[in-house]
C-alpha cells in the first residue's frame, strides 16, 4: 500500500478522524505523501486482521495491543513523507524505516514495534 498524495481524516468538518491501514505486503508513505488524522495506525502484518476488521475503531494509538505482534509482524513500513496526528500514531512491522525526508508529528509514538 502506498500513499503519494494527501489523505485527510475528516470528522465534524475538520481534521480529526481515525485511520487504520493494515497491509501484509508493507506500507510506504512516499516523499509526496501527507497523512493528517487524529489517530493513525500503520500495521504491516497479516496477523492484524482483527484490527483491520474494526477491533480498535477509536483510540487506536492508546489501545493497540502490541503483545500479539511479537514474532508475527512480517511486513515493512517506510515513511518518506509527512505523518501529522493530533492524538498519536501506532506503527507495527518487522522493519520500520523513517527516511531522510520523513516527518513524524508529534514525534512521540505510542507503539513503535520493530522485531
Amino acid at each position: 500500500m502506498t500513499v503519494n498524495g494527501m489523505l485527510n481524516a475528516i470528522k465534524d468538518n475538520k481534521i480529526g478522524g481515525n485511520v487504520i491501514f493494515a497491509a501484509s505486503n508493507g506500507i510506504n508513505i512516499g516523499s509526496t505523501g501527507i497523512i493528517n488524522a487524529q489517530n493513525l495506525g500503520l500495521i504491516a502484518s497479516s496477523k492484524f486482521d482483527n484490527v483491520a476488521a474494526g477491533a480498535y475503531p477509536y483510540g487506536l494509538a492508546k489501545n493497540f495491543d502490541t503483545t500479539s505482534a511479537v514474532g508475527d509482524a512480517d511486513g515493512s513500513i517506510t515513511v518518506n513523507g509527512i505523518i501529522n496526528t493530533s492524538g498519536g500514531f501506532t506503527m507495527a512491522a518487522r522493519n520500520i524505516t523513517i527516511g531522510q525526508t520523513g516527518v513524524l508529528m508529534p514525534e512521540e509514538i505510542y507503539c513503535y514495534y520493530r522485531q
